[in-house]
């Protein structure tokens, strides 16, 4: 988990690339690594296509599904999952996630990324929590260095103060952000 552009998709991608070098090629990006005797299944970024009429909602599903599918007979899986379920509302998006990678991790290896703070409580009993966060003592304001633990801290609307949405917009934001609870920050300078 952690914040937007912190490095979480580039983290599980890595670990995605070394287990597949580690299996085919002998070798991978680390010092040390204890690559699994797995195959890698990854659901990183689905596209939507008008052609196939499928939304990138409905493209995600599918891809999700033969995850699901797999029953183990051709040895486990290192499944990796980028903000499962993003392209649909939260209630449903936590919920689904939480019941897939719950089912997920009783036969696979599962790297997830969410923004949820919801699904992370969800999911504390059964997955390793790790997060990225901002440092503003960094130039680049990440340092890019996982963190042990869930992530409560919130960045999306400082994000959009930074690149210059209107204050006004910025404003009702974290107003109604607070009055729901869902605001890590309401200092945006």
């Amino acid at each position: 988990s952690g914040s937007n552009m912190a490095g979480k998709t580039t983290f599980i991608k890595m670990v995605a690339i070394n287990v597949i070098f580690g299996r085919t090629l002998g070798f991978c990006l680390a010092r040390d690594a204890r690559i699994p005797r797995a195959s890698v299944m990854a659901c990183i970024r689905t596209e939507q296509s008008v052609e196939s009429g499928k939304s990138r909602y409905f493209a995600e599903i599918e891809t999700i599904l033969t995850f699901l599918r797999h029953d183990g007979g051709d040895g486990p899986l290192v499944v990796v999952i980028d903000e499962p379920f993003s392209g649909t509302n939260t209630t449903e998006r936590v919920a689904a996630a939480k019941a897939v990678l719950a089912a997920l991790s009783r036969h696979s290896l599962v790297l997830a990324t969410t923004h949820d703070v919801e699904l992370q409580e969800m999911l504390r009993d059964r997955f390793d929590m790790f997060h990225f966060t901002e440092n503003p003592q960094v130039e680049g304001y990440f340092d890019y260095r996982l963190q042990h633990g869930p992530c409560y801290e919130r960045n999306a609307l400082k994000l959009l103060a930074e690149v210059g949405y209107p204050h006004a917009v910025i404003a009702e934001a974290i107003a109604l952000a607070g009055a729901s609870g869902r605001s890590g920050t309401t200092d945006l300078g």
